[in-house]
């Protein structure tokens, strides 16, 4: 979905118990102890490398951080202890297919067959 400039911005983490959003969303969004939206796009990037926002120089000239970052959730009750499933693989990128070449980031999202 996109918006025009002229439609007004939603500050989502003071407004989403407001919104119209399906009941299963809303459950998880009620249920989490916090609940927190970037403010911009590098803060969204450094969290989703897993830093604090502001500790990732995010120009293009920065080829010396290969930044990696796996999201991984452990499963508790196997025999030899906890197991390690890693979800998803996030790594600090560049876009250099367009004339506006910008930072990212690219995700691998993983199918577990089983716990590492």
């Amino acid at each position: 979905m996109t918006t025009a400039a002229s439609d007004p911005v939603i500050d989502f983490q003071a407004a989403w118990a407001n919104l119209d959003l399906p009941a299963h969303v809303r459950e998880v969004l009620s249920a989490a102890p916090l609940v927190q939206t970037p403010e911009n796009r590098p803060q969204l990037l450094d969290w989703a490398l897993g830093r604090s926002t502001g500790t990732t120089d995010w120009t293009l000239g920065n080829r010396d951080d290969h930044g990696v970052y796996e999201a991984v959730f452990h499963l508790q009750g196997n025999p030899n202890g906890t197991s390690r499933i890693v979800e998803a693989v996030i790594t600090r990128a560049r876009n250099d297919a367009r004339a506006e070449s910008r930072a990212g980031v690219a995700l691998a999202i993983s199918r577990p067959t089983r716990p590492c």
